[in-house]
């Protein structure tokens, strides 16, 4: 599971609870994420910007 934070922080969590792992985008994170054809993951933050995963 994927769960963006008003820390701003973009969180990875395993189907039991543990963090798998966490990455700090700069700014608040006020959006659902979205994958890509590609397994891309795409994270909205709070100025309107959108960022890329791989």
């Amino acid at each position: 599971m994927y769960v963006g934070s008003q820390d701003d922080h973009l969180y990875c969590i395993s189907a039991d609870g543990q963090l798998l792992w966490s990455r700090n985008m700069g700014q608040d994170i006020d959006s659902s994420v979205a994958f890509g054809p590609d397994d891309t993951l795409y994270v909205g933050v709070d100025d309107g910007g959108v960022y890329a995963l791989r």
